[in-house]
C-alpha cells in the first residue's frame, strides 16, 4: 500500500513539474507577442527561457549566447585546422 501511496505523489510532482513548465512558456511567448523565438535573445528577461521555448535551427546543446567563432587555442597545436583558424583570427 505504501508503494501506491509514494507512487501517487510521484506521480502528481511530475504532473505538477510539466503544468508549470507549460505555464511559464505560454507566459514568456505572451510577453512576447506570441513568438516564442524573439524571447530566446531576450536578455532582461527574469526567467531563463531557453529551457523553456526550443530552438530547432541549433544543435542540441548550441545555444545563441554561445559564440560561433572558433579560438585557435581550443584546437590542438598539430592539427592543420589550427593554422586555419589563426589565419581567420588575424
Amino acid at each position: 500500500m505504501a508503494f501506491l501511496i509514494a507512487l501517487a505523489i510521484l506521480l502528481v510532482i511530475v504532473a505538477l513539474w510539466f503544468i508549470v513548465n507549460r505555464a511559464m512558456t505560454q507566459r514568456v511567448a505572451a510577453k512576447h507577442g506570441g513568438e516564442p523565438e524573439r524571447a530566446l535573445s531576450d536578455e532582461n528577461e527574469p526567467i531563463p527561457s531557453t529551457h523553456l521555448i526550443t530552438d530547432d535551427e541549433r544543435p542540441l546543446g548550441d545555444t545563441p549566447e554561445a559564440h560561433d567563432d572558433i579560438n585557435p587555442r581550443d584546437i590542438p597545436q598539430d592539427n592543420p585546422a589550427r593554422r586555419e583558424a589563426e589565419q581567420r583570427t588575424s
